[in-house]
């Protein structure tokens, strides 16, 4: 028989909640192999439908214009995997919270937060790797990003062995991926990064064999 066309939805435990703020980071379940989520926002009612495309399965509602208070929405997500997009899977019910406001973080604060949810999505693929049993390389990895802040461009510096692969992603304030490049170790300490980017706060990740750390940056 065909195998099924793989689907994603909204994480079960989030599904049918009202939401204390816009900015709460939605998951859409992990597809293993998939580039990007497509998240669709709708409400039947009201006419109301927008799309927004991610290149991870992290979303939050107020990516979302003319969104209404205190109103259910329903979301759906797609992936695209093996070059195509596939079926939106089952629909969740996501209700706006009383007030739109987005709320008064500190760049410290909200940093932390984008960090956070980076982290949480890489434990949960990697417990996925482990149980559809991926053979994943166990390294020691030390990594060093200076100078930071910096003005300029910033180096990464990696002690890990040498046959690896580094996959190196820069993420903007708002946790959207902005470059993503694979590279091995000498490439990688050869590399100077962020030449182009505007002044403000980012987030270098690297991923290596099973390991990964997210750094936070400053641009001046």
């Amino acid at each position: 028989t065909t195998p099924a066309l793989p689907t994603t939805k909204l994480q079960t435990s989030q599904c049918g909640i009202t939401l204390g703020t816009t900015t709460t980071i939605l998951y859409a379940d992990q597809v293993f192999g998939a580039t990007q989520y497509r998240f669709r926002v709708e409400n039947a009612g009201l006419s109301y439908s927008q799309v927004i495309t991610k290149p991870s399965r992290l979303f939050r509602m107020s990516e979302m214009t003319g969104l209404a208070i205190n109103t259910p929405y329903d979301v759906d997500v797609a992936v695209f995997i093996n070059g195509a997009w596939q079926a939106y899977g089952s629909i969740c019910s996501i209700t706006t919270p009383a007030v739109l406001a987005l709320p008064k973080l500190e760049e410290d604060e909200y940093a932390d937060v984008i960090i956070s949810a980076i982290n949480q999505e890489n434990k949960q693929e990697s417990g996925q790797e482990q149980a559809l049993n991926l053979q994943v390389e166990e390294s020691k990895f030390d990594l060093e990003v200076y100078p930071n802040p910096f003005e300029n461009g910033f180096r990464i510096n990696a002690l890990v062995d040498e046959s690896q692969m580094f996959e190196v992603s820069l993420l903007d304030f708002a946790g959207k991926v902005i470059f993503k490049k694979e590279l091995s170790m000498t490439e990688l300490n050869n590399e100077l990064f962020g030449l182009e980017l505007a002044k403000g706060i980012y987030f270098v990740q690297v991923n290596v064999g099973s390991h990964s750390q997210t750094i936070k940056l400053l641009k001046h």
